[in-house]
């Protein structure tokens, strides 16, 4: 009946209402996909990056780190609910290949949603007890200031071995234009002694 369509409707407007907009959009708009892993598996990921690039990454940190370097910092930016990220996580580990090292990982998304779920999943790897240390933060990358207080806050050693950018540089330019993408990778540029971004044409 008419009252409970209008009850309904209300319930949904306050649901609406009490839920971050990230979290309702669902990627629409801000790239932050909740099925992302479903048209995007993990494993077509990281495959490509098997092929001489993590080697790559691997041997420098190595080079410019003391043989007894005990951790290895990344940072990635646009990190939905975290699979890619622990999946580069564990990769790397593997291929630095000491048995001392100890791999952080800091992973960042806009959605609220999507970090909780991956807190929940990768909760065992969230303590300092683990070779892996796993943190997930909700951060809007486009608001430098906020994205150098949660690096700065999230990094021990001041700068990161490795930032990753997957998925997420369209998203930057479309809602801050040219200005807001060269601030962005400028800045990213600073905080660590490697790079690695996936190149993401603009479809607008």
């Amino acid at each position: 009946n008419d009252q409970s369509r209008n009850n309904n409707s209300n319930t949904a407007k306050q649901r609406q209402k009490e839920t971050p907009f990230a979290s309702i959009d669902c990627g629409h708009r801000l790239g932050n996909f909740h099925n992302y892993y479903a048209f995007h598996p993990i494993q077509s990921r990281i495959n490509p990056l098997k092929q001489g690039i993590l080697d790559h990454i691997a041997k420098s940190f190595i080079e410019r780190s003391s043989k007894d370097a005990t951790a290895f910092e990344l940072l990635d930016i646009g990190c939905n609910e975290g699979d890619l990220t622990m999946e580069l996580a564990r990769q790397l580990l593997v291929d630095i290949k000491h048995s001392t090292t100890t791999l952080r990982s800091l992973g960042l998304d806009i959605d609220p949603e999507l970090v909780q779920r991956a807190k929940q999943k990768y909760s065992h790897f969230l303590g300092s007890d683990n070779n892996i240390q796993a943190a997930f933060e909700v951060c809007n990358v486009c608001n430098l200031d906020t994205l150098r207080k949660t690096c700065s806050l999230n990094s021990t050693q001041g700068c990161f071995d490795l930032i990753t950018v997957f998925s997420t540089t369209m998203w930057i330019h479309i809602h801050s234009g040219d200005d807001g993408l060269r601030h962005f990778l400028r800045s990213i540029c600073g905080l660590t002694h490697m790079l690695l971004i996936e190149p993401q044409p603009s479809r607008w």
